[in-house]
């Protein structure tokens, strides 16, 4: 059955979204816009996939989604001719209908929100633009939580170089430019980030190759 929710209610229920979203750690997100895109919607499945270096995106309609920047709409998966692979699989799985909406942040593709249901017809326009809003809600919370995910890692990897540097200093009566100069030189030739050149120091003594630390 579809659920009409008033305007105002709406507002209100997206005002409770915003400030959710902003406590919630980043594994939370999408299980939080899951629930609420269920309880706002009436809607029988919502899935937020979230696209990372390792992991893109299969489904053409997604793919189509984010190439077009803007939201797909499939009435019903019995009649969709524009990737009929999906659509059959998808109306074997029993689902009728969906909105597909791509997510961005400033400069990439974070992931896809999909709302589907087993009714055909199931989202008229004015559920369209109140899901562009969601995903609007939804791309805003995920880019700040990798932001904040990106700065705890900065964070982390600057206080590993510091303690490394630190201990080349003592050990062989360097000034710091010098003893960071001999961790980014180790972390160029052997491929290695940084912070785990750092790490591989503190932890064994050793720098890559196995061997004692050089500064020549």
């Amino acid at each position: 059955m579809e659920v009409r929710v008033d305007p105002v209610v709406t507002a209100g229920l997206f005002a409770q979204l915003a400030r959710d979203l902003h406590q919630q750690e980043g594994g939370k997100i999408a299980e939080r816009v899951q629930q609420f895109a269920l309880d706002l919607f009436g809607c029988s499945q919502v899935n937020l996939f979230e696209i990372t270096a390792a992991r893109g995106l299969a489904s053409e309609p997604a793919q189509a989604a984010l190439a077009s920047r803007d939201v797909v709409v499939v009435p019903d998966t019995l009649t969709e001719d524009r990737w009929p692979v999906w659509a059959e699989a998808t109306a074997k799985a029993g689902l009728r209908s969906a909105l597909i909406l791509p997510l961005f942040g400033d400069r990439s593709e974070l992931g896809i929100l999909e709302l589907s249901s087993v009714h055909p017809y199931q989202f008229e326009a004015a559920d369209v633009l109140t899901a562009l809003a969601l995903a609007g809600h939804a791309s805003l919370a995920m880019q700040a939580s990798r932001l904040e995910a990106t700065l705890h890692q900065a964070i982390a990897s600057h206080q590993l170089s510091g303690q490394a540097t630190g201990m080349l200093m003592e050990r062989y009566g360097i000034d710091a430019g010098q003893a960071f100069a001999v961790l980014r030189r180790y972390s160029q030739d052997n491929n290695i980030k940084l912070r785990d050149v750092s790490r591989q120091l503190l932890d064994t003594g050793q720098l890559p190759g196995g061997k004692n630390t050089s500064v020549a």
